[in-house]
């Protein structure tokens, strides 16, 4: 949402390897306690405010004190939160895929799924908005999709290239993210503007 790479450079740098990474969940996206730490309370407001812009919902904090953040977190889809921009949406799993530990994708994540409204109209949950119970032709038809082919693509190389079993290193530098893995010859390197989303991949 910022455009710029250093703060989530420096928790990607030091994030540790035995953990699963989630972009998104059934329970939505998480703020608090989640993001604590990572991003301050501007951002968090900012966030929030970006995402319910965008169609999505909010579970709260039950114990947040006056003027604090209280949002627990964004019933939203990660695509949806996005802004439905096919490139941002492939460049923020691009980094999740190229982030330490393993990556785990929902499976409305994995279709980049919309909001489903009615569902939170006929169930009275907010969260049901990332819950969408797809039938088997929308399964079908999402498959076909450009973004959710080159998602498999990204899917396919973070499961079978030999680099990945070896060290990770990140840069940061204004919109520019690079995160470079390397396991003896083999290397595998992706560089992200968040900026604008532009992101290359090399050692493929």
């Amino acid at each position: 949402a910022t455009g710029e790479g250093s703060r989530l450079g420096g928790h990607l740098a030091r994030s540790p390897a035995r953990q699963f990474t989630t972009l998104d969940c059934h329970d939505g996206i998480p703020v608090r306690p989640d993001l604590d730490g990572i991003l301050d309370p501007t951002a968090m407001a900012a966030l929030s405010e970006l995402v319910l812009g965008r169609g999505g919902n909010a579970s709260r904090v039950l114990a947040a004190t006056p003027n604090e953040i209280d949002v627990h977190q964004l019933n939203a889809t990660y695509y949806a939160a996005l802004g439905r921009d096919d490139d941002r949406y492939l460049a923020a799993r691009a980094i999740q895929l190229f982030a330490r530990g393993v990556p785990q994708i929902y499976y409305v994540g994995l279709l980049a799924g919309d909001n489903d409204v009615d569902a939170v109209v006929r169930t009275g949950e907010g969260r049901a908005i990332n819950r969408h119970d797809y039938r088997i032709d929308e399964i079908t038809s999402a498959l076909e999709r450009p973004v959710i082919r080159r998602l498999v693509d990204l899917i396919r190389l973070r499961a079978t290239h030999p680099a990945f079993e070896g060290r990770l290193s990140v840069e940061a530098e204004g919109p520019e993210l690079r995160l470079d893995w390397r396991n003896g010859e083999a290397t595998c390197r992706l560089e992200v503007d968040v900026a604008s989303a532009r992101l290359r991949i090399l050692g493929v």
